[in-house]
């Protein structure tokens, strides 16, 4: 149950984010492949690297919720710090 409860929690806002993304896909028609590229090229970058954050988190959750039935998400701490100033640098 902790381990679905952290799923969801960290790939919502991802998920959310990359429907934007598709929103900005669907206005700027890709007729211009290279003003399109330039323009996505810093989103899709950081959205990259808060996906592979998120599965080291998850993988590195995993074992601490099955062995301890207390554990703290904040036990894998590092990942988490960084992936929330990128998703902050991502919102901005």
């Amino acid at each position: 149950m902790y381990f679905l409860f952290n799923l969801l929690s960290v790939w919502m806002p991802w998920i959310t984010e990359c429907i934007l993304l598709l929103r900005v896909f669907a206005i700027f028609k890709p007729n211009n492949f290279v003003r399109m590229a330039a323009l996505l090229a810093f989103p899709v970058t950081i959205k990259t690297i808060r996906a592979v954050l998120n599965i080291v988190f998850l993988a590195g959750w995993k074992p601490i919720s099955n062995a301890n039935r207390l554990a703290n998400q904040f036990n894998v701490g590092w990942v988490l710090q960084v992936s929330w100033i990128l998703e902050l640098v991502d919102n901005a």
